[in-house]
């Protein structure tokens, strides 16, 4: 009588960070555009958004930009389907009009105190867990220097 070997499920690594990948996309971009519009539209007292509300909305839109780029060059490598790529590429150009749209409207609206900066919005979208994992598979893509597609 033969014993019946148990092995454990082959996990397609290719499919996984292409998964992965394409979640982190989603909520990065989610996480860019709340930091941003919330900078903007929240203002407590009834006052407009001055120039530092800008300059943070600026922050968070840039840095996810730069945050979905490395995350197209992981989707060059990865990508599990035809769709991810491009659609990673469309909302990188997008927050990247944002990024102008609130660098031009920071320089239009009155100055503000001084308490917060660009960095106050990227820091907002880096602290998110998600959009370490685009940089990690993205820093790898361009390191490796092959955005050949890989198989699992």
């Amino acid at each position: 009588m033969e014993t019946a070997v148990h092995r454990r499920p082959r996990i397609d690594r290719t499919l996984l960070v292409g998964v992965l990948t394409g979640c982190g996309v989603v909520l990065t971009a989610l996480t860019g555009l709340v930091v941003g519009w919330f900078a903007v539209a929240f203002q407590i007292g009834g006052s407009g958004a001055d120039a530092d509300d800008y300059a943070v909305a600026a922050g968070a839109y840039g840095a996810t930009t730069l945050v979905l780029l490395l995350g197209a060059l992981a989707f060059r490598r990865w990508s599990t389907t035809t769709w991810q790529l491009p659609v990673t590429l469309v909302a990188a150009v997008v927050l990247g009009l944002l990024t102008v749209r609130a660098v031009a409207d920071a320089s239009a609206a009155e100055p503000g105190y001084g308490m917060n900066t660009w960095w106050d919005g990227a820091g907002g979208v880096l602290a998110c867990p998600w959009a370490w994992w685009l940089v990690a598979v993205g820093v790898r893509a361009l390191v490796s220097g092959d955005t050949r597609r890989v198989s699992g």
